[in-house]
């Protein structure tokens, strides 16, 4: 992985490189994602992001889970809320809307959906 100081991404993220992947967290200041993410390409990235928005918590303590896993006998990273967060609200201007879709429908309980 090259550091590209002026790397363009392209404007369509399922055209993203594993490179464009590395640039991006790179660039938004999200290191503790390089590790799990770095075989990444934008088509695997966008499926990162739906299932992360289709279940945030389990999402958000499964990366954690996977960069202990990663890192085993290295330095020990975990990925901050704040850090997680930010990685939603940076990506999701490159998700085109139509894949954005499964975040409108949070699951819900049996119980809730009857009342």
């Amino acid at each position: 992985m090259g550091i590209f100081s002026d790397h363009c991404l392209p404007g369509n993220i399922e055209q993203w490189t594993v490179d464009d992947v590395q640039q991006f967290f790179i660039k938004q200041h999200l290191e503790s994602f390089l590790p799990i993410c770095a075989k990444m390409n934008g088509t695997r990235l966008v499926g990162l992001y739906q299932m992360c928005m289709t279940n945030s918590p389990v999402m958000f303590q499964s990366l954690n889970n996977q960069l202990a896993v990663t890192n085993m006998g290295e330095k020990n990273y975990i990925i901050e809320i704040v850090e997680y967060l930010k990685f939603l609200e940076d990506l999701k201007p490159f998700v085109p809307v139509s894949l954005q879709k499964k975040e409108v429908g949070t699951p819900q309980s049996a119980a809730c959906a009857i009342l």
